[in-house]
């Protein structure tokens, strides 16, 4: 289905069933979370930064 055709589908829809519709979205978005790609750079600058906090003295 195109995004156009999805979009107009949405707007039929009462506000409780889009909310459950965006839910649904986020929960499969979440799911597939590891096929995001982490490049180098960016892992080294996470793990940079959390080694920062669990350093931190506060």
């Amino acid at each position: 289905m195109r995004s156009e055709a999805i979009r107009q589908e949405a707007c039929r829809l009462g506000l409780a069933e889009k909310l459950l519709l965006v839910a649904d979205l986020w929960d499969s978005i979440a799911l597939g979370n590891s096929e995001l790609p982490l490049p180098d750079w960016q892992k080294r600058e996470l793990d940079k930064r959390y080694e920062d906090y669990t350093n931190c003295e506060n």
